[in-house]
Order: structure tokens, then C-alpha cells, then sequence
């Protein structure tokens, strides 16, 4: 058995030599072998143009969550900073409201600055900078509001952003992500 099989894969492998080199060979059975080993390479070209497809992909996702995750981050460092000061006890400062406001505020900054721990150094310093305390007197309440704030984000993003050329007339370069210029969240109680 094991011989027929030998004898068998022997004759078909010459029968496949010869009809590929003979020039009197069936010209579709040799255009069959032809388009075979023509079509050996496509899979890795078409492999290497998905992988740059979900390159981009990935890119694009990345690029435009980590803005959003700043400003979720900036709405709940907000949100801590007005908790804290709506804490400080006002009656801690009968007759002096400004010496309230100066510990509400430190207070505010401190919280909101612990919950921004996660960026970068420059970004944190830059962040910390610009956070606002303020308070407003609204029907016999004071109302107060924490500010937070990436002024300049589009100049100093934390992801690389991609410049882009547009073929119009007259051609243009787009950003990938588009960021805006600030990025802030803001919190009232």
C-alpha cells in the first residue's frame, strides 16, 4: 500500500513538473499552476493593509478618550473641591467671611488637587494652577462654584496629535483630534 502511495505521489509530482515547463502543456491547466504562485504574496499584502487600517483605528480611539477622560476628571475633582468646602464650617468664622472663604478655598484646592494625582507632573502643575474658587450670594445663600481647568490644551496636549493634509483647493491641514483650546469642568453647591 505504502508503496502505491509512493509511486503514485512520485508520477503526480513529474506530471506536475512537466506541465508547468512544457511548452505544449494544456494552456489552461498551466495557467492554473501560473495563477497559483501568482497569488502567493497577496495575503501578506493584504494583512499588512488591515494592520495599518486598525493602526489608525486604535490611534483614533486613544487619542480622542484621553481628552474626555480629562474632563470627566475635571467634573469629579470639581465636584470633590465644592464637597470639601461646603464641609468648612462657617460658623468656625462668625464675624470674618473672607478668613472662610481663604479656608473653603484651600480646602476646595487641596481636594480637587488629590484627584487629579493620576497626570502628568507638568500637566498637574498647569491644572493646579488654574483652579478657581468662587463664591456668589444667591437669595440669601452662598453659592459656591470650583473652576477647573487645562488653559492651552490644544497647544500642550498629552497625546502626540496628528497633522493631516486635506487635497482641496487650497489644500488644508487638519488635526487628529480635533481638541479644543481648554478643557474645563465646573461644580456649584
Amino acid at each position: 500500500m505504502h508503496a502505491q502511495f509512493c509511486r503514485f505521489r512520485l508520477l503526480s509530482t513529474v506530471r506536475f513538473l512537466n506541465d508547468r515547463q512544457s511548452p505544449n502543456a494544456d494552456p489552461a491547466r498551466r495557467n492554473r499552476f501560473h495563477f497559483r504562485h501568482a497569488q502567493r504574496g497577496s495575503a501578506v499584502v493584504e494583512a499588512a493593509f488591515l494592520l495599518a487600517f486598525f493602526i489608525v483605528i486604535l490611534y483614533g480611539i486613544v487619542s480622542y478618550m484621553l481628552p474626555i477622560m480629562l474632563i470627566h476628571t475635571f467634573h469629579e475633582a470639581a465636584s470633590a473641591g465644592v464637597r470639601a468646602a461646603v464641609k468648612v464650617d462657617a460658623e468656625a468664622f462668625p464675624d470674618d467671611t473672607s478668613a472662610y472663604q481663604e479656608a473653603a478655598t484651600a480646602e476646595a484646592i487641596s481636594v480637587a488637587g488629590n484627584s487629579l494625582n493620576w497626570l502628568p507632573n507638568e500637566a498637574k502643575s498647569v491644572v493646579l494652577d488654574n483652579i478657581v474658587v468662587s463664591f456668589d450670594t444667591v437669595a440669601g445663600r452662598t453659592l459656591i462654584t470650583v473652576t477647573v481647568s487645562f488653559p492651552n490644551y490644544r497647544s500642550s496636549p498629552l497625546s502626540p496629535v496628528l497633522k493631516l493634509p486635506i487635497p482641496t483647493i487650497p489644500p488644508t491641514i487638519i488635526d487628529i483630534p480635533s481638541l479644543p483650546d481648554n478643557l474645563w469642568a465646573r461644580a456649584s453647591q
